[in-house]
């Protein structure tokens, strides 16, 4: 599961999340970089199938990652940000991984769970001292092509 927690208004503009609506169920798209202004996108799904999703500040958007999606170039002059939480199953690599994970809960070993913001910001801080010295090293799931 993805939850989406806009901290300011999304717009178009602004490069809000865009979703396919029913195309979850056809499994893993092959994804693509492209040079028309999208971010992520999906090559095997057309345009007019892709829908915005502008949100308010503080609303919260939950979605399936089979769910393809992704977000929009931001074309203002004002920063978009956002939260983006993903449940993950302990262990299993996240595809990024220049950003530390972390256990919000665990019932079977609660020592695992990351105590608190700071924990999780000096992991951070570690990540990216050791991703400094490979710069050549892709900070994107797929290449671009």
């Amino acid at each position: 599961m993805a939850c989406l927690i806009p901290l300011v208004d999304t717009t178009v503009d602004n490069g809000c999340l865009w979703v396919a609506p029913r195309r979850h169920h056809e499994g893993v798209f092959r994804h693509v970089w492209a040079e028309d202004g999208l971010n992520l996108l999906v090559e095997d799904i057309p345009l007019p199938e892709r829908i915005p999703v502008p949100t308010p500040a503080g609303s919260l958007v939950m979605f399936g990652s089979m769910l393809p999606h992704g977000s929009l170039v931001n074309k203002t002059e004002t920063i978009r940000w956002s939260m983006d939480l993903r449940y993950q199953a302990i262990g299993a690599p996240t595809g990024r991984w220049y950003v530390p994970g972390f256990v919000a809960r665990s019932r079977s070993n609660p020592a695992s769970e990351t105590a608190n913001s700071q924990s999780w910001a000096n992991a951070v801080s570690e990540v990216k001292q050791q991703t400094d010295k490979f710069p050549e090293w892709p900070r994107n799931r797929w290449p671009r092509t």
